[in-house]
């Protein structure tokens, strides 16, 4: 496998359980696009983290 998608995959990881938790969660009555949920999914990997590199540096 190529080494960035696994990169990719792996940022997208939480993200996407972030996703799936927030959308049977939140009662959001329009669903989300198949595009909003790869950019919500990109943006909670990326800030998950974000949070978890000061914790493990620290």
């Amino acid at each position: 496998m190529n080494e960035a998608v696994i990169s990719l995959a792996v940022t997208f990881f939480p993200g996407i359980i972030a996703m799936l938790l927030f959308e049977n969660y939140l009662n959001y009555s329009p669903k989300l696009t198949t595009f909003k949920f790869g950019i919500y999914s990109f943006v909670f990997g990326v800030a998950s983290y974000l949070i978890l590199q000061p914790l493990i540096f620290s």
